[in-house]
This record gives C-alpha cells, structure tokens and sequence, in this order.
C-alpha cells in the first residue's frame, strides 16, 4: 500500500509532456548485472516487462532517481533501504556527466576551484573529486519513511550507528550513500552540492 501510494504521488507530481514513468522493477547496469527489485523508480523509455508481473526492468542510464520505500523508518529499516538503493551503484553504458556540475560542486564543498588538470589535486581533494563523479553519473537515491524517527536527533544517531556498522565494507562508500533520507518529521540530506551545497573547510 505504501509502496503503490508514493507511486501515485509521484505520477500525480510529474509535469504534462515529459517522458517520464514512475515503475516498481530492476535496473540493469552495462555489464548485464540487475539491481534488487526496487520499489519505486522514476525513468524513460518503456523498459521490458518482467513475465507474470507488473515489474520491469530499465537500464540504468533511463532511471532518473530510486525511491526505497518504508512503512517506518528506523535503524533497520535505514540499513535496508541503503542496502536495496546501493544495487543502483553501477555503471552505466554511457554515463553523461556535466564538466561544469562537478566543478561547482567541488568548488562548493572545498572552497577552492578544480584545476583543469585534475593529477595536480593532492590525494584528499582527487578523492573528492572522484566521489562527485561516481555520484553525478547515478540516480538520485531516496530512502522515505511514512513513520518512524520523531525527531531530527533520533534520525541523526539511527545514521550514525549505521555509518558506524558500514565504516570499512567493501562497497559501502560516501558514493553509496542515498541522497536523501527522510520522513514527515525529518531529514538528512547529501551535502555533495548536487543540490545541497554544506559547508567547506
């Protein structure tokens, strides 16, 4: 029911004449490999239908952004929901990512312009700059809650123990992380200027 009711707004919020759908399914990535089924996927194009359901799946580079949908939202629920949505980290066919997004965003986040000669970065800001690139060239991944945390504190200690229990798996980097986190009474929100700048030093 939840699942099918956040589909419904998000159809309902989507402007007349844009090629866009809003599916449940997997996406495929370039080398053939599936993600999990996802709840909610905002794409283009008509994808192909999973035999006997009403799933379907989408390459990745037509899969706009990743909704993981959760009845409640708690430390489990949280570590489910970034499990489901880092499936979506994958490489595309052809992956299009905009020069001047990367270097906003990374002016944004460290305070200093990116060189046009990128092997001149020291260590730290290569990093930086390697993380904005996987992110920029990914669906913009939600994990939302209708219930659960009631307060903005309870959510940022419910991450913290997450990060804590991912810090050194394989696969579980900052690019994996979903973009938004969130439900009726609140968020967090990934600060990689791709909108949400935060602040540098």
């Amino acid at each position: 029911m939840y699942e099918g009711l956040t589909r419904a707004a998000l159809e309902r919020a989507l402007p007349d004449g844009a090629n866009l759908s809003v599916v449940s399914g997997f996406a495929r990535g370039a080398d053939g490999r599936l993600s999990r089924q996802l709840d909610c996927m905002l794409v283009t194009g008509d994808g192909e239908s999973v035999p006997y359901t009403h799933a379907k799946v989408f390459p990745i580079d037509n899969v706009v952004a990743v909704v993981e949908v959760k009845k409640s939202l708690h430390s489990d629920d949280l570590a489910s929901g970034h499990d489901n949505l880092r499936s979506v980290v994958m490489q595309g066919s052809d992956p299009v990512v905009r020069t001047a997004t990367i270097r906003r965003s990374f002016q944004t986040i460290t305070g200093v312009p990116l060189p046009d000669d990128h092997k001149l970065l020291p260590v730290r800001l290569a990093m930086i700059r390697h993380v904005l690139i996987v992110d920029a060239s990914l669906p913009v991944r939600v994990v939302f809650g209708y219930h659960g945390f009631t307060t903005e504190t309870a959510l940022r200690r419910g991450l913290a123990e997450h990060l804590g229990a991912i810090v050194g798996r394989k696969g579980y980097g900052i690019a994996s992380l979903p973009n938004v986190i969130l439900n009726r009474t609140a968020a967090v929100i990934k600060a990689n200027g791709m909108p949400w700048p935060g602040p540098h030093g």
